[in-house]
């Protein structure tokens, strides 16, 4: 028979009021309250027992009544967030890859779209038209200057470094990085021409290949060019420096607008896997349709050599003094008329990067 559990069996702690002070510590007036109840006197082996954690005086609810509010700080408006955004990066030297299509950027509109000659708001057109031209040359020769004022000494320094333009060459660079990025693209292989389009772009057409049919590729061409490639937009501009920092070459970008019009045709293509006898398994292509499904040699193709006209954006950016390569950053549209009043830049401001599309 085991032996029955008394009082002298157990050795334990003897159990004090939770908030008693323990031997050697000094009584804290402020941890007491009216709310406290009276010590409950436990029974024996009541101290075995698991009891609840109870919560503090510190973290009732009377407490955190009494406690002041404190207030919020203000949130700095869009416009304050803004500068201290452009005053790091010119600070630091870094600016993103890619900052979207600068603010103000005009693209005629041609064809169809574009008023007639006469009209008034063909008149309001050209005027526009022209305040917007002249603005870009300004910044333009004050990109080439280095931000300094056109009457220092250090704007026309022949030992001043200074950012190469290279106007004329713009649309030969635009035409090349067209051709390499969609040949590329149709393949369904962007590693070779990763490095020359903006992350956003890159992303975007890595997304169209992955929702292709499984070893369906496409073959993509351009048959003539139906005119010259035309530089339709140029801007550049310098990112202010933060206040403090020395006078250095500074960053900046360079966003050019080209119209590429010409005919292009697209195929679509299969590769399968044929087995043949003692020769083993062997791929051929054949040509498919949107779908994927096989095309006979009597069905007419679809994929007919289409005229487009396209308006392809590319950039370079400038940092700490150092220019980048020129880079895809990808196609926009012809400015509608009734948008262009509002594009007229306004005093005080500038060529800054708003829009995303």
């Amino acid at each position: 028979m085991s032996r029955p559990l008394t009082r002298t069996a157990l050795k334990t702690q003897p159990c004090t009021r939770l908030g008693a002070p323990t031997r050697g510590a000094s009584l804290q007036p402020w941890l007491s309250s009216p709310h406290d109840k009276p010590a409950r006197r436990l029974p024996p082996f009541q101290c075995l027992r698991l009891v609840g954690q109870q919560r503090g005086f510190s973290v009732s609810a009377p407490c955190a009544a009494a406690m002041p509010k404190m207030k919020r700080a203000a949130a700095p408006s869009m416009a304050v967030q803004t500068k201290q955004q452009r005053e790091r990066m010119a600070r630091d030297g870094g600016l993103p890859d890619e900052m979207g299509l600068l603010n103000n950027t005009l693209v005629m509109p041609s064809g169809k779209k574009r008023p007639g000659l006469f009209s008034k708001e063909r008149r309001e057109l050209e005027k526009s038209r022209l305040k917007l031209r002249f603005q870009e040359a300004i910044t333009a020769l004050q990109y080439k200057l280095g931000g300094h004022g056109f009457w220092s000494k250090e704007a026309w320094s022949w030992s001043t470094p200074r950012p190469q333009l290279r106007i004329l060459q713009i649309p030969g660079i635009a035409k090349t990085l067209h051709e390499e990025m969609y040949r590329n693209f149709a393949a369904g292989d962007l590693s070779p021409v990763e490095k020359k389009l903006c992350k956003g772009l890159l992303h975007s057409l890595r997304a169209r290949i992955s929702i292709r049919p499984p070893g369906v590729f496409l073959k993509w061409k351009v048959d003539r060019y139906l005119e010259t490639p035309k530089l339709v937009s140029y801007k550049a501009i310098r990112m202010p420096k933060a206040k403090g920092m020395p006078d250095g070459p500074g960053s900046g970008l360079v966003q050019a607008v080209v119209r590429i019009r010409s005919m292009q045709s697209l195929q679509h293509w299969k590769r399968e896997s044929v087995k043949s006898r003692g020769a083993g398994a062997s791929i051929r292509e054949v040509r498919v349709d949107i779908r994927g499904r096989e095309l006979s040699e009597n069905t007419e193709s679809e994929d007919t050599a289409k005229e487009a006209v396209e308006y392809v954006v590319i950039q370079k950016m400038m940092r700490n003094g150092v220019e980048s390569d020129w880079m895809v950053w990808g196609m926009t549209e012809e400015t509608a008329p009734s948008t262009l009043t509002a594009m007229l830049p306004k005093p005080g401001s500038g060529s800054l990067p708003v829009n995303s599309a």
